[in-house]
């Protein structure tokens, strides 16, 4: 009797299980507290990716938005894992017509029965915290999902954003839509600590855990220590041997330069490189402003007026495929335009340095390069007074066409600091008969700024 109760027992659970599974939902949230025209820009985006397994599909989703905001908020839907998006409709609970955008808190409803995924972008922003909730329903249950009649099979799990932590007692077990890996997250938020031993050696997505000191079968000089939870190198912590830039870094590249042991760079895409490198304990970050040349169209990332502004070719050299210049004019001044958004813990106390690499036929004289920079914090408008210009004056290279590189330290920021958008206008001082006489077009290959930050 005892038996048949247990077992009895047993299957009521199995039953309750199976029966949350097929209604189990997937769910999104989060607040946004600015525009973007992609999701690329911070807090611009909530995102659901819905699950791909046959029995978690999802027929119906739900948006709810609450908050006190001013934005235009963008229902907008993809098929093809978020590569392509386009605007979705929702349903307003309880009634009303169809809408692509709201503008204020409410309940819509969308079919997303052959989607991918579903999200909320801001295409315009002004003030408040729009906090989004993203629901989605599956259309099935669990029913099949293992038997296959030989004991194996397989569990679809839905990427989402970080959950809430879970109750005392309980962990949460979750793919996160951040990272992609499969994480574990206690009452306390902290990630769950595994237990058991490594074994085989380095296959591929193969999830193991660490008990004691051992060797990394990928790299016999990295080892695992327990006591740290770090990854150490045989003589020190995460070691990576120096090396050359590669010839062609991809976004994601980084590495230690060769030769100079303190200096970490970062490849972010094919037209700006981050670099950072210890100074004093503080940090350096590199941003580089540079052109690129499409056949025989060069094209640089600044804001250019309808006048006074240099012209931009692309220079084919015997061995080079291609490089692009802007030509500054040895007459008339001519002004190109950007911004820097700082980070959050930048300091002014080291400054702003500024190299300027530049090339010219001339091969006598001297260019004068000048700056301007003004800063804008949250809530002031995007039309600040410039600093005193900064300058530097540099002769010609005695061969023509050189590389040739401009440094100015110490450039004026005033008024700037952390989280600030620094804007700059840079320029050739052409009418400073003084001092800039060379003749013929300097040409701008590229601008480096150097700002520091405290790690």
């Amino acid at each position: 009797m005892k038996r048949r109760l247990l077992m009895f027992l047993m299957m009521l659970a199995l039953m309750a299980f199976a029966g949350r599974l097929a209604r189990g939902q997937s769910s999104s949230a989060g607040s946004i507290t600015a525009a973007g025209a992609t999701c690329y820009t911070t807090n611009a985006c909530i995102t659901l990716h819905f699950p791909t397994s046959s029995y978690l599909l999802p027929a119906s989703a739900s948006i709810a938005v609450s908050g006190t905001f001013v934005a235009t908020l963008q229902f907008e839907q993809s098929g093809n894992n978020g590569v392509t998006w386009v605007a979705a409709t929702g349903s307003p609970q309880p009634a009303g017509g169809g809408v692509t955008l709201a503008t204020a808190a409410g309940l819509w409803t969308f079919n997303v029965g052959s989607l991918t995924d579903l999200r909320v972008r801001a295409s315009a922003y002004t003030s408040g915290t729009a906090a989004i909730v993203i629901n989605s329903s599956p259309s099935g249950g669990i029913s099949g999902a293992f038997a296959n009649g030989t004991g194996t099979g397989y569990q679809d799990i839905p990427e989402i954003a970080t959950p809430a932590n879970p109750a005392v007692g309980y962990d949460r077990l979750y793919v996160s839509s951040i990272t992609g890996y499969l994480t574990c997250l206690t009452a306390g938020g902290a990630n769950c600590v595994g237990a058991g031993t490594v074994t085989g050696t380095g296959v591929a997505n193969e999830v193991a855990y660490f008990t004691a000191a051992q060797a990394i079968a990928s790299d016999a000089g990295l080892t695992y220590d327990p006591a740290t939870g770090l990854i150490i190198g045989g003589t020190g912590l995460g070691n990576i041997t120096p090396a050359a830039l590669p010839g062609a870094p991809v976004a994601g590249d980084f590495g230690i330069l060769a030769g100079s042991p303190d200096t970490f760079w970062f490849f972010n895409d094919t037209a700006v490189r981050y670099v950072i490198a210890t100074t004093n304990g503080k940090m350096r970050v590199f941003h580089s402003f540079e052109g690129v040349c499409q056949d025989t169209t060069a094209s640089f990332p600044f804001d250019l007026a309808a006048t006074a502004v240099p012209s931009a070719a692309c220079i084919t050299g015997t061995n080079t495929l291609r490089r692009a210049v802007l030509d500054f004019d040895a007459d008339t001044d001519e002004l190109v335009e950007a911004s820097i958004w700082l980070s959050d813990d930048w300091t002014a106390t080291g400054g702003v340095d500024v190299d300027v690499e530049w090339q010219a036929a001339a091969t006598t004289g001297y260019t004068v390069w000048a700056i301007q920079t003004s800063c804008v914090a949250d809530a002031e408008a995007f039309d600040p007074a410039w600093n005193t210009a900064s300058t530097v004056k540099d002769a010609a290279k005695g061969t023509t066409n050189q590389r040739n590189i401009a440094s100015m330290t110490g450039v004026d920021v005033t008024g700037c600091a952390a989280n600030e958008r620094m804007f700059f206008h840079f320029w050739r001082d052409a009418d400073d008969g003084t001092n800039d006489t060379m003749a013929g077009d300097a040409r701008l290959v590229a601008l480096r700024f150097k700002t520091r930050w405290t790690p």
